[in-house]
């Protein structure tokens, strides 16, 4: 932006110059030229800019995984805990506090999820290889976004952390796979605001066109809505 912003200044002063002098010197034209193809280069590096964000649907649950690269720490400073040198993706959950932590749910944390209105947690993997494959038995969407809708789903990512005042949320308890983690979140777990209700919502406020986000439920609603938002591949995986 700040080279663009140099070039736009140093364009704007050659034209002044010609202006004055009132005709065109052929040192003016070529640099007017090149000057004129850099920033032509430039916005359409800007505009052609894009993140492949990987939609994976384990079947009732849905995460927003993210190349590990494309992630800005200073925005969401906890995948600075996935320090493995193997770690090429951040897979991103949400979900009930209580039944989303335990392996082998009681039937209180079943109803309490069910029928409750409950805390909730994120849940952060650490992803060695592309995600499809590492989730098997999985169905998976690859969707595009440009430089501006990716900032917004960071910073929606980015405040589903319950940091509490803090720049930097310390995870709360091992998460479901080999390299993972639980953290705090924010917002409330119902049967009227699901894991797939979240992830619905991350891509609505992204800017994408996803229909009646808050009242999706279901993984398959997710699915769908994203394929009807366009700027989605479907895997072959799928």
């Amino acid at each position: 932006w700040a080279i663009e912003q140099l070039l736009k200044c140093r364009m704007s002063e050659e034209l002044r110059l010609v202006s004055q002098a009132g005709s065109l010197k052929p040192r003016e034209v070529r640099v007017a030229g090149v000057l004129l193809v850099v920033i032509g280069f430039l916005l359409l590096s800007r505009s052609a800019f894009a993140v492949e964000v990987v939609v994976v649907n384990l079947g009732w649950h849905i995460g927003i995984a993210i190349q590990k690269n494309d992630l800005d720490a200073s925005e969401i400073p906890e995948v600075a805990d996935f320090r493995r040198a193997n770690v090429a993706w951040i897979e991103f959950g949400w979900g009930d506090e209580a039944f989303y932590q335990d392996p082998d749910p009681s039937l209180d944390v079943i109803l309490d999820a069910a029928f409750g209105e409950t805390p909730a947690v994120m849940h952060l993997v650490g992803v060695p290889v592309h995600p499809e494959n590492y989730y098997v038995d999985s169905s998976f969407l690859t969707v595009t976004l440009t430089e501006a809708q990716f900032d917004r789903l960071q910073t929606y990512l980015s405040d589903s952390f319950r940091r509490s005042g803090k720049a930097r949320v310390t995870a709360i308890g091992r998460g479901l796979y080999p390299d993972s983690q639980f953290y705090p979140a924010t917002g409330s777990f119902s049967l009227s605001h699901t894991c797939n209700t979240w992830v619905a919502k991350a891509f609505e406020s992204a800017g994408l066109p996803i229909e009646d986000a808050d009242d999706i439920v279901r993984a398959s609603t997710v699915m769908d809505r994203l394929l009807a938002a366009g700027a989605v591949r479907v895997s072959a995986a799928e």
